[in-house]
């Protein structure tokens, strides 16, 4: 018994160490492989739609207008993720996630996995800054606001990381937001537009996506993740074992108080 409670005392060491190490590293970026879909190497698919339409719908204390400008596909790979998680009476609440992406030469020449390169979200804004010439090409890149009330989609996005290698299929779009019912004092208007060129900057070079699906085509993390989950897994189980052990001795050890001591 002594060696298996010593056995589980360096397995616990072991998972502590491997449970901080995968989830230190679970938002890095970090190489996909080098079989990196064809569709990444590629610049964003915009087309034209068929015909004009509209999409309307509620939301909490909303109506939404959705005015889909170009059908639209992106590939590429993750390299910054931010979860606003705006409030309920918020009416960006349909605009929880934003992604920052790149493809092109900045991920077949692995420029995006650059130590001189850090990428960073807030405000809407994706931001990028390099201390040196690395090849980056800002046209290669970009930020995606992401329009989505499917619960299927949302929790997907919830388990996207900084460098998961990703397709996002639906339209680019202009949308307006406006409270409903008889007292609107508290909320907001909305009013997004979306770019429909990968070559601007600044303010309003952003995409507004009204999301279709989402596939992950590689997770950068997958293993990292197991490791996490298994670790953690060991951890809870370990401890709950050296609690029975405690309560085991405190229950049904005691000490006999009719032993006279010298």
């Amino acid at each position: 018994m002594k060696y298996f409670f010593g056995l589980l005392k360096l397995v616990l060491i072991v998972s502590i160490i491997a449970f901080a190490v995968t989830f230190y590293y679970k938002d890095k970026l970090v190489s996909i492989s080098s079989d990196v879909h064809p569709a990444t190497l590629k610049d964003p698919v915009q087309t034209p739609l068929k015909s004009s339409y509209k999409i309307t719908f509620p939301y909490n204390q909303y109506s939404y207008v959705v005015n889909p400008l170009y059908d639209y596909k992106i590939t590429g790979v993750v390299v910054s993720k931010f979860d606003y998680d705006p409030a309920e009476n918020d009416a960006e609440k349909v605009i929880r996630y934003d992604l920052c992406m790149a493809w092109g030469k900045n991920v077949s020449d692995s420029v995006y996995l650059s130590p001189n390169i850090s990428f960073s979200q807030n405000q809407r804004f994706c931001n990028y800054k390099y201390s040196q010439d690395i090849g980056f090409n800002a046209n290669q890149m970009s930020n995606n606001h992401l329009v989505t009330t499917n619960e299927s989609i949302l929790e997907k996005l919830k388990t996207i990381s900084n460098g998961d290698e990703i397709s996002i299929t639906g339209q680019l779009i202009n949308m307006t937001a406006s409270g409903t019912g008889n007292d609107n004092s508290g909320l907001k208007s909305l009013t997004w537009n979306s770019s429909t060129t990968r070559t601007d900057t600044g303010a309003g070079a952003c995409e507004v996506i009204y999301v279709e699906s989402i596939d992950i085509l590689t997770s950068a993390h997958e293993q990292g993740n197991q490791i996490n989950t298994y670790a953690m897994y060991a951890i809870g189980a370990i401890f709950a074992l050296l609690f029975l052990k405690l309560s085991f001795i405190v229950l049904f050890l005691k000490p006999d108080k009719n032993i006279v001591r010298p």
